[in-house]
């Protein structure tokens, strides 16, 4: 699916988001799921304000996370982050 609002993309940042934190709930020292909010957070931050490092864009990894970290405890999330990260590299080909 092709993400092109910026409602679309601040929705799809949320909803990840919230998975991960209901994760770190149960799981609180799980520095995956850590990195993995702070990326989003920062990343929502970044997409709502259009201010930040643009270069810090470059440096989110959440595909990679996704794959060694987050498929086997959540396929749905990670498929959302795929979907984040797909979303993330197009705006960054532009």
């Amino acid at each position: 699916m092709k993400i092109d609002s910026l409602k679309e993309k601040i929705d799809l940042i949320e909803k990840a988001h919230e998975r991960v934190r209901d994760h770190l709930r149960k799981s609180p020292d799980d520095l995956a799921l850590k990195i993995v909010e702070s990326q989003l957070g920062w990343l929502r931050g970044f997409v709502v304000s259009g201010s930040g490092d643009p270069e810090k864009i470059m440096k989110i990894q959440l595909a990679v996370l996704a794959a060694r970290e987050i498929e086997t405890l959540d396929f749905e999330l990670a498929e959302t982050l795929y979907e984040i990260q797909d979303t993330l590299n197009s705006m960054l080909s532009r």
